[in-house]
Order: C-alpha cells, then sequence, then structure tokens
C-alpha cells in the first residue's frame, strides 16, 4: 500500500475523510486498479463534487481534480 492508500484508509476509518478525500481515493484507485468498476466510482465521485458544472471528461491526473475544486470555491 503506497502512502495515498495509507493516508486514506486512515482517514476512512476515523471518519475524518470529506467528498473531496473520497473523490481522490476513487481516482487514485481508478489509476491503481484499471477496473470498469473503479472507472464507475471515481466516475460518480467527480460529478458529485463538480455539481453542478458538467466535467469535459474524466480526471485521471490527481492535481487536475485538486486543481478543479480550488477553482470552483
Amino acid at each position: 500500500m503506497t502512502l495515498c492508500g495509507e493516508v486514506y484508509a486512515f482517514c476512512r476509518r476515523h471518519r475524518l475523510s470529506s467528498a473531496l478525500m473520497d473523490c481522490l481515493e476513487a481516482t487514485y484507485q481508478y489509476k491503481l486498479e484499471n477496473s470498469h468498476d473503479a472507472y464507475i466510482e471515481a466516475i460518480r465521485h467527480q460529478q458529485r463534487l463538480a455539481h453542478p458544472h458538467r466535467l469535459p471528461a474524466f480526471i485521471t491526473e490527481l492535481s487536475d481534480l485538486l486543481a478543479l475544486t480550488i477553482r470552483r470555491s
């Protein structure tokens, strides 16, 4: 497990996760697994985070996802 995975797991166990963290974790898991189920989970989180704005495409780079959320703040 990578450092990111450990941080996400710790936050989830201690109920410290935010919507952004859930989205980052789902996107991170998709990058690791590259499976259809992981893609669906990640895109669901990304769409929920970007709501009501429509995302132009699935975001695979975590830095791009963070930049999107910072611009919305």
